[in-house]
């Protein structure tokens, strides 16, 4: 392995995308050197990517090039006390703008930040559960085809936010650690303030995690869900008495929703169908998976059961579904990826990566023109992008 990483890192330096196939023939060998320049090449790849103008990472530009304007006092006055309840990277923008350093290196530390804790986990679990070179291989490639990368690419925050609340979760229920695991939910919830559902599922599980009958009771009955209209959720939530600003957030999501339900399939056709078929075919895999499991009492499944139920509430809000379902396949991949061994179930492993891989190819065909835009003969060599010009909204496709 010495003599491929010494290739791949001559050819990164000339090129991060020179050095992709010894990169994936390192990575497939388990070479830690191999794999830090991988993820190192998807921060890159996040770097370069050039948004819609509809995109979050768009308003993050936007956000960039505005906190210009801001002096320090006005920034800490206005943004922390009246604009945002969740403010991690709009920080980091700030930092960034004040120092002259490109957004685009903002993006690019979330991006490697991502993906370093999902091979993180993927190693931690591998050598845990003594996985050999096959078993290796699959995971790997399960663990990454769970991360939603042109949601990485283009929305940033929330997946952002996701990373780092999945490491929480690995940290209190794989890890068996105390008080590590709040920390990691307390910062995701300053990443995107709406995963503090998540973080409110994770405090259930770990009350309700000796009453296993309970946890499927709630499983079972969340499918009720999947048949109410969305205004018995708003019903829900209001009595539950979700203010502030999660009820601003919910507001939102919701009005999104009903843009989504009359116009997405109207204005997308055929095409539009089959893209959203795979969008959601590994969800209603996950039902099938976890109801054959219903008899496990194993932490990780009772885990999923409590997440699923959480995900199926907001089922008639499609918006927040998908949205929220982002989180959650990283946490199936963490789950399958146990099962893995626990069961040899390889096939099944199987299935969920191709499903995985079919969402990426749509994912692909969505944002084609993105990656014209993106990745040319100016963004090749590593000289060129890492001197390239700061990405402004003019840049973005319109």
């Amino acid at each position: 392995m010495r003599q491929i990483n010494i290739i791949s890192i001559l050819l990164a330096l000339i090129s991060p995308f020179l050095a992709l196939p010894t990169l994936l023939y390192g990575v497939i060998k388990k070479n830690g050197l191999s794999i830090t320049l991988f993820v190192i090449f998807l921060g890159f790849l996040s770097y370069l990517f050039i948004p819609n103008y509809t995109d979050d990472k768009t308003r993050y530009i936007e956000i960039y090039w505005n906190f210009k304007n801001w002096d320090l006092i006005s920034f800490i006055g206005l943004f922390y006390n009246v604009v945002s309840r969740d403010f991690i990277l709009q920080t980091f923008l700030k930092i960034a703008s004040e120092l002259d350093i490109k957004p685009q290196v903002v993006f690019f530390i979330v991006t490697v930040t991502v993906i370093g804790i999902v091979f993180k986990i993927w190693k931690e679990i591998t050598i845990k559960l003594g996985f050999n070179n096959t078993e290796s291989t699959i995971s790997m490639l399960l663990i990454f085809t769970s991360v939603s990368l042109l949601d990485l690419f283009s929305g940033t925050r929330f997946m952002f936010a996701s990373g780092v609340a999945l490491y929480g979760y690995f940290q209190g229920f794989i890890m068996n650690k105390k008080w590590q695991p709040y920390i990691w939910l307390l910062i995701a919830i300053n990443i995107h303030f709406s995963l503090i559902v998540f973080v409110g599922g994770y405090i259930i599980v770990k009350l309700l995690i000796n009453k296993t009958m309970l946890i499927k009771a709630i499983f079972l009955t969340s499918f009720i869900f999947l048949f109410l209209p969305k205004d018995i959720l708003v019903e829900i939530l209001n009595i539950l008495g979700l203010g502030g600003a999660l009820a601003s957030k919910g507001d939102a999501y919701i009005s999104s929703n009903k843009d989504f339900s009359e116009n997405y399939f109207k204005e997308s056709g055929t095409a539009g169908v089959i893209i959203y078929f795979f969008q959601v075919l590994w969800i209603f895999m996950m039902y099938i998976y976890m109801v054959v499991h219903i008899k496990s009492n194993k932490i990780h499944h009772l885990l999923l059961f409590l997440l699923i139920a959480i995900l199926n509430i907001f089922y008639s809000t499609t918006t927040v579904y998908l949205r929220y379902s982002l989180f959650i396949k990283l946490i199936l991949g963490m789950v399958l990826l146990i099962d893995m061994k626990n069961y040899n179930s390889k096939k099944v492993t199987i299935y969920f990566i191709t499903s995985f891989v079919f969402i990426l190819i749509t994912q692909i065909i969505i944002a084609r023109y993105n990656i014209e835009a993106s990745y040319t003969k100016n963004s090749f060599f590593l000289l060129d992008i890492l001197f390239q010009k700061p990405v402004t909204t003019n840049d973005v496709i319109y």
